[in-house]
């Protein structure tokens, strides 16, 4: 049978189990505050790249998603499938003033078109090499217009009292 994920996928979600796990003050802090149900040896496997087999149970990564307040892992398994999240309450940290939320749409989809120009001017197209860049860019330019999206939504939507 063959997977529908590559070694690479499985990899790089491993790497960022290891980056939830450091978003919680490590495996230490995690064992002794019982953020979730399994020991540091555990966690620790989870986010080995050496051992390729052995990945985090869901249940897993939301207790420590839900911790650090951050879906790092369960966002880039929506990206690795062409989704992004998007936070459907508002979220607090963001500044509330729609400039804000504009100025920094404008600065990562400028960032956007910098690296895409840069990737094009040596031959007319994106090398394998230069697409990596770029979807970092694009990635950020994606997360803010998510955040964007939420207050907006959060203006569209408001609650009324009395009504269900």
């Amino acid at each position: 049978m063959s997977r529908n994920t590559t070694r690479e996928q499985r990899e790089t979600l491993q790497v960022y189990f290891k980056d939830l796990v450091s978003a919680n003050g490590g495996t230490h802090r995690i064992e002794h505050h019982d953020i979730t149900r399994v020991k540091k040896s555990n966690l620790s496997d989870y986010g080995n790249i050496n051992r390729p087999d052995i990945n985090a149970p869901n249940d897993v990564i939301l207790d420590l998603e839900l911790a650090a307040g951050d879906p790092i892992v369960t966002r880039e398994i929506a990206r690795m499938q062409g989704y992004a999240l998007m936070q459907m309450r508002f979220n607090q940290d963001i500044d509330p003033a729609v400039a804000g939320h504009l100025a920094k749409v404008g600065k990562e989809v400028a960032d956007v078109f910098a690296e895409v120009g840069h990737a094009m001017a040596d031959n007319g197209q994106i090398d394998p090499d230069e697409a990596p860049r770029i979807g970092k860019e694009l990635d950020e330019a994606i997360d803010v217009l998510v955040q964007l999206r939420g207050y907006v939504k959060q203006i569209e939507t408001p609650i009324k009292k009395g009504r269900i």
